[in-house]
C-alpha cells in the first residue's frame, strides 16, 4: 500500500522521488496558479504548493492514512515571478531577461496528513547564474518543446543546461523539488516511519 501521494503530474518531480527509492502514487491536482495582489514569491509558492496537496487530499476516500506532498516552483529575477510560459513568445521574453543574468528558483513544499490538519512546509530558494546566450540560440529554444510547462521557461536537465553557468544551492530544486528537504520533511511527517509498518 502506497502511503505517499504526490499531488502533481510533473514528471521531474516523479522521477527526483524514484531515484531517491520513495514509494508513492500519483493523484494530479489542478488548480488555478494565479498569483494574488501584492503576493510574494515566497507566499505564492506556500500558498500553491498547499492548495496542490489539499486538493488532493480532498479526492482521497475516507479513513486512508497517507500523506499528500505538494509542490510549487517559481523563477524570480529581481521583483518579477515567473511561472510558466503560456506560449514561444513568452517563452522567449523571460529567457531574454535571464540570459546573462543571476535568478532565484524558488520551491514550496507542503506535506498534509489524510487524518489530521497538520501542515509541513519548507521554502527552498537557489540562485541560478545564467550565461550570456546568443539571440539565435534564444529563438530556437524557445521555439521547442522543452520550455513549456517549466517556470522561466528553460530546464536544468534537458537542452537548457547548457545555458547555466553556475547553481548555487540545490539543483534538484532548479529541476523541481529540492530532494534532500523534501526527504527531510517527509521525515518529520512520519513518512519512513509509516513505511516500515
Amino acid at each position: 500500500m502506497h502511503r505517499l501521494i504526490l499531488a502533481s503530474k510533473s514528471p521531474r518531480r516523479k522521477r527526483i522521488l524514484e531515484g531517491a527509492g520513495v514509494s508513492f502514487r500519483i493523484i494530479p491536482s489542478d488548480i488555478d496558479e494565479s498569483e494574488f495582489d501584492n503576493e510574494g514569491p515566497r507566499d505564492l509558492v506556500k500558498r500553491l504548493s498547499y492548495q496542490k496537496a489539499k486538493a488532493a487530499k480532498e479526492l482521497l476516500e475516507k479513513n486512508t492514512h497517507s500523506l499528500i506532498l505538494g509542490a510549487d516552483t517559481i523563477v524570480v529575477l529581481g521583483s518579477e515571478i515567473m511561472g510558466k510560459p503560456t506560449n514561444a513568445a513568452h517563452a522567449e521574453e523571460m529567457l531574454l531577461k535571464l540570459t546573462g543574468n543571476q535568478h532565484k528558483v524558488m520551491t514550496g513544499v507542503s506535506i498534509l496528513n489524510s487524518n489530521s490538519e497538520k501542515v509541513y512546509c519548507r521554502i527552498v530558494t537557489s540562485k541560478v547564474n545564467m550565461q550570456k546566450i546568443s539571440l539565435r540560440e534564444l529563438q530556437l529554444y524557445s521555439r521547442s518543446e522543452e520550455v513549456r510547462d517549466k517556470a522561466g521557461a528553460y530546464a536544468i536537465q534537458g537542452k537548457g543546461g547548457a545555458f547555466v553557468e553556475k547553481v548555487i544551492g540545490s539543483e534538484s530544486n532548479v529541476i523541481g523539488l529540492p530532494l534532500d528537504e523534501t526527504l527531510a520533511l517527509l521525515r518529520e511527517a512520519g513518512y519512513f516511519k509509516l513505511d516500515e509498518l
